[in-house]
């Protein structure tokens, strides 16, 4: 099951604590503001309403407490003014709610090794709707009351079967190079899929929850089961943004049929 990254990594939001050299560079700043150099007496202007000054020039009491600072404006302040720090902020939210209502992105979290080794366990990756989807696209759809991410094999009207860890479509061999293994399974009999559905797999063939475990599993009497509905597709996998080392687009593939030897 595709867990949505919003309910999944709540609370994930705190920041990583300081390490070993900004600790020391912390104490040292804090120790920087507390011991204050006390300037001599007779240097003093006269006008200094304690008579001592700190390193800065600015006075303290006679218990050395610093007088309160005033605060420093953010960049927003410094740049736009208080009401233009305003404005920039609701901009900000305004384009953060048209992405995700206006546009249709969503973020998720891979949960299996499913879809291997085109998307890993762990993987967070988002999704945009398409207006047609094809034949290869990785696409993320609601199933059976679960979240998945699959690959769209067949569409409605196409026939599939697996045949000595191949798979045809129409009859034709389909090359598919991002397979990790050959599927040790067969579907001899074609599966025709229904209007206003479609036959999914996952790319890691062997050990993926998927159309043809459904189909050898059940024997084609639940095609409900079997097969999704292009009406509960959520949108199509684009990108990938965590980890960093793998941050970048994920392309489809499209699926072409290949005469047979």
């Amino acid at each position: 099951m595709l867990r949505s990254r919003a309910a999944n990594l709540s609370g994930q939001r705190g920041g990583p604590g300081p390490g070993p050299g900004r600790g020391r560079h912390e104490t040292g700043r804090q120790a920087r503001t507390m011991n204050l150099t006390e300037m001599p007496r007779e240097e003093s202007p006269d006008n200094a309403p304690w008579g001592e000054l700190n390193s800065t020039g600015r006075p303290i009491n006679t218990h050395g407490e610093l007088s309160a600072p005033r605060k420093n404006p953010g960049w927003r302040e410094r740049i736009l003014g208080a009401e233009g720090g305003a404005a920039v902020s609701l901009l900000l939210v305004g384009f953060a709610a048209y992405v995700w209502f206006g546009l249709g992105v969503r973020f998720f979290l891979v949960p299996s090794g499913s879809m291997e080794p085109t998307l890993l366990e762990g993987d967070m990756i988002v999704t945009v709707p398409a207006r047609e989807y094809r034949r290869g696209d990785l696409v993320v759809f609601r199933h059976q009351e679960e979240i998945l991410v699959k690959r769209l094999i067949a569409l409605p009207g196409d026939s599939v079967q697996v045949v000595d860890g191949a798979l045809f479509l129409n009859g034709q061999y389909v090359s598919e190079p991002y397979c990790m293994e050959p599927m040790k399974y067969t579907l001899p009999n074609a599966q025709t899929v229904p209007e206003g559905s479609f036959f999914f797999l996952g790319d890691n063939r062997n050990a993926s929850e998927d159309s043809s475990e459904i189909a050898i599993r059940e024997g084609n009497k639940s095609p409900d089961r079997e097969f999704g509905q292009i009406s509960d597709i959520i949108g199509k996998v684009v990108f990938r943004y965590y980890p960093y080392r793998r941050f970048g687009p994920v392309r489809s593939y499209p699926l072409r049929a290949v005469a047979s030897n």
